[in-house]
C-alpha cells in the first residue's frame, strides 16, 4: 500500500485568516455608525442654517416693504405718522380699496397695520417698530432733511419663546434686523 502525501501550499496563518472575525465586523460597524452620525449632524446644521437664512430674507423683504411704503407717502413720513403706535385693527377707511381717498395719516396707519400683520404671518412671533432721529428735535412734528429712521423687524429665530426687544443677541431677545431709512 502506498501513501500519497499531498503537499499543501497554504501556510498555517493563511488558514486562520480565511474570514472576518466578529470583532473586525463590530469595529467596522462602529466606524460606519460614527461616520453616519456625523453626516446626520451636518445635515441638521445645514437645514437650521437654511431656515435662519430664509427668515432673515423674509425680514429684509418686510423692512424694505415698509421703507417703500414710507417713501410712497412722504408727507406721512415727514410729519411722523409712521412713528405712531401700530393700529390693533384694520383702520378705516380701507386705503387699499379702489376708489378710496385717504390722507397721509390714514395711509400711514393702513401701511403700519398691514406691515405688522404680515410680520406676524410670515415670521415666528414676528413684530416690528419704527424709530426716527430728528435732526432738529425742537421741530418734533416734522422730520427735516438729514433725519433718519430705523425700521426694526423682530422674530423668534430659534423658536425658543424669546420675547425680549433688546436686539442684543441674547437668547432671551428676539432676533432683529434693522434697516436705516433717510427721508
Amino acid at each position: 500500500m502506498r501513501t500519497v502525501l499531498r503537499k499543501t501550499t497554504e501556510s498555517p496563518s493563511a488558514r486562520r485568516s480565511a474570514g472576518f472575525t466578529i470583532i473586525e465586523v463590530a469595529i467596522a460597524m462602529l466606524v460606519l455608525a460614527v461616520g453616519l452620525l456625523g453626516v446626520a449632524g451636518l445635515q441638521a446644521t445645514g437645514m437650521q442654517s437654511t431656515y435662519q437664512s430664509h427668515q432673515r430674507s423674509v425680514a429684509m423683504t418686510q423692512a424694505r416693504d415698509l421703507a417703500d411704503r414710507m417713501r410712497a407717502n412722504p408727507t406721512g413720513m415727514l410729519i411722523g405718522e409712521y412713528l405712531k403706535s401700530i393700529p390693533a385693527a384694520w383702520p378705516s377707511p380701507d386705503c387699499e380699496s379702489t376708489g378710496s381717498t385717504c390722507d397721509a395719516a390714514q395711509l400711514a396707519a393702513s401701511d403700519l397695520y398691514k406691515w405688522a400683520s404680515m410680520n406676524g404671518e410670515l415670521l415666528p412671533s414676528g413684530q416690528g417698530s419704527v424709530t426716527c432721529n430728528d435732526l432738529v428735535p425742537a421741530t418734533a412734528a416734522l422730520l427735516e432733511s438729514g433725519s433718519d429712521c430705523m425700521i426694526t423687524v423682530r422674530w423668534d429665530g430659534d423658536k425658543t419663546g424669546a420675547s425680549g426687544l433688546g436686539c442684543s443677541g441674547s437668547s432671551s431677545d428676539l432676533t432683529c434686523l434693522q434697516l436705516r431709512v433717510i427721508p
